[in-house]
């Protein structure tokens, strides 16, 4: 089986990026590691690893930015789910409030945070960061064109600014994955750390603070100051939503409601 690596760059990766890419050297997993440096926008550099991955052809392909830092070990997992496209659980703190780059959506299309995890392992998701994440070759080579190309794209104004919240890179992506009924997946085992941003004992001190945020009353408790339920409406977009992540609407709200009641006894107890 052929895996490839590649770290996106601005220069001299991170110290942890070069521990985590010596640790898989020594557990001789065979993986293509490498680099690309580029310091143009992220949608170009995407697209040029994307490039240089169809040439080569792997199983699998793996594109991280130099930002996460994540095990060796769990990092070497991701493949073994064998899923069209997993990705980690990337973490950040905004105005003193951690929210997953995680994206669920209800069924009135309704766009919020999903955290905490509803469980643990592979969740579904609409959409994420990307930021580490994993591609089965069928996606890579967009067997059958189900993707629309360039498969990296971005959606601006006439200012030069996002056109909505889903309008980044990778939100757009996620949105062609929907589109074409492939399933995105986040493995929740897998909790990264995000230099400058969030690190896993952020995570682990806060995570259970926001999981009472999803009882307050007060909208003020929700993610970015909004309640975390009400983070975008996209009844007015053209939102696709794949089968298999239909399958789970609705049901997240019970997940969540389980991960609360456990917090709360705990508390108690």
């Amino acid at each position: 089986m052929k895996i490839m690596l590649r770290v996106i760059t601005t220069g001299a990766p991170r110290a942890a990026t070069v521990e985590t890419l010596l640790a898989l050297e020594r557990m001789r997993i065979g993986w293509d590691i490498g680099l690309h440096v580029c310091r143009g926008p992220d949608v170009t550099s995407f697209n040029m690893c994307w490039r240089e991955a169809r040439e080569e052809e792997p199983d699998y392909f793996v594109m991280m930015m130099d930002d996460i830092g994540l095990r060796a070990d769990l990092l070497g997992h991701l493949p073994v789910h064998d899923v069209p496209v997993v990705d980690c659980a990337v973490p950040q703190l905004k105005s003193g409030h951690m929210v997953w780059y995680i994206m669920q959506m209800t069924e009135d299309l309704q766009w919020y945070n999903d955290s905490p995890f509803p469980q643990r392992g592979l969740i579904p998701a609409y959409s994420s960061s990307l930021a580490c994440a994993c591609y089965r070759h069928d996606v890579l080579m967009n067997e059958g064109g189900l993707l629309p190309e360039p498969i990296w794209r971005e959606r601006l104004d006439e200012t030069g600014c996002f056109y909505t919240p889903l309008s980044t890179p990778d939100t757009m992506f996620c949105k062609g994955l929907h589109a074409a009924n492939i399933p995105l997946y986040i493995d929740t085992d897998a909790i990264c750390d995000h230099f400058g941003k969030a690190n896993a004992r952020e995570v682990i001190d806060k995570v259970r603070w926001y999981a009472r945020s999803y009882l307050s009353e007060d909208p003020g408790e929700g993610f970015y100051g909004l309640p975390s339920r009400t983070h975008h409406d996209c009844s007015q977009d053209d939102v696709p939503v794949c089968d298999v992540y239909r399958e789970h609407m609705g049901v997240e709200d019970q997940g969540v409601r389980k991960a609360l009641d456990r917090v709360l006894k705990d508390k108690e107890e």
